[in-house]
């Protein structure tokens, strides 16, 4: 079982605006609404692509009620800790004529640390008959720096791997403690070093760097280039086929469900990378993070290419 962890959740719309212009009136053509988060979006990944999983989320408000009717109808069993405020809401205004994309995320409500330790509480009682767990997205508003951090030793503590989606301190902190996987965008692995990460040979430094800090294996995703990955035994390239792209919101989250599966199931880290490739450029063709068609899915994975770096 794969235990998704999710402290800033968030109700995301995405809506189908053709022709959006600035200053103008509009009357989407779509308007999808999940339960999201990265780390909800990867349970919904993980869940549609047949895999076993547990999201562990802290919610708030009449959203997070929301939140919690959407998960069940999902079947995605959830184990919830309550905050104060309301959970937010982000919005993704996709204009397929123009190909732009424009993203409006609210600040999750600002918790105390007695709520965040409430929030630790529940998480560690989700973890009897955890296999895995996955750290998604940023920290809420009032949470300690070392928040993640400290999960990541309770998931230690009962012998759980820990595979990391995060950036900034939270990210510096956790990676002290030697994550199974850390997975990052090429912005996010930019951020953490201080340079831009620009082609296929800085990636791969960079991972290389992430190693050197404590990761045991990373990736680093590349968008429509792909993906980029190293553990103990090699470096490797993914390819996506190309898809026509609806919407490329949560592609990476959907990328992260994908590979977790992957690994969970067994397989090495290039056949685990294949799969979250796949599962990132098929949620590119659907309006909605984490709605992919599994068949879709395993479709594309025959048509990713897995190379060897040299």
């Amino acid at each position: 079982m794969i235990l998704t962890v999710t402290p800033n959740p968030s109700i995301d719309k995405a809506i189908l605006v053709p022709g959006y212009r600035l200053g103008g009136i509009h009357r989407p053509e779509r308007v999808v609404a999940v339960a999201g988060g990265k780390g909800l979006n990867v349970s919904r990944t993980i869940k549609r692509l047949g895999g076993e999983v547990r999201a562990c989320v802290l919610l708030a408000g009449h959203n997070g009620r929301w939140i919690e009717e959407q998960l069940a109808g999902e079947e995605i069993p959830a184990s919830i800790a309550w905050a104060e405020g309301e959970t937010r809401s982000c919005y993704s205004v996709i204009d397929p004529l123009n190909r732009q994309l424009t993203e409006v995320y609210e600040t999750g409500p600002t918790i105390d640390l007695e709520t965040w330790r409430k929030f630790e509480s529940v998480f560690e009682a989700s973890l009897v008959g955890a296999n895995w767990v996955a750290l998604s997205g940023s920290q809420p508003p009032g949470a300690p720096l070392d928040g993640y951090a400290c999960l990541h030793q309770l998931a230690h503590s009962q012998g759980v791997p820990v595979l990391v989606d995060t950036h900034g301190d939270p990210l510096r902190r956790v990676l002290n403690l030697n994550p199974w996987l850390v997975k990052l965008n090429a912005a996010e692995a930019g951020e953490v070093f201080g340079e831009e990460i620009d082609c296929l040979a800085k990636a791969v430094a960079a991972l290389q760097k992430l190693r050197q800090a404590g990761a045991s294996s990373a990736v680093i995703t590349l968008g429509v280039e792909g993906a980029v990955a190293v553990d103990a035994a090699g470096v490797w390239v993914a390819s996506p086929p190309p898809v026509e792209a609806l919407a490329p919101v949560g592609s990476g989250d959907a990328f992260f469900g994908g590979l977790i599966l992957g690994i969970a199931q067994g397989m090495a880290l290039p056949d685990a990378l294949r799969l979250g490739t796949a599962a990132g450029a098929a949620n590119t063709q659907t309006l909605g993070t984490g709605l992919v068609g599994k068949s879709l899915v395993f479709d594309l994975v025959e048509r990713v290419q897995v190379k060897t770096y040299d």
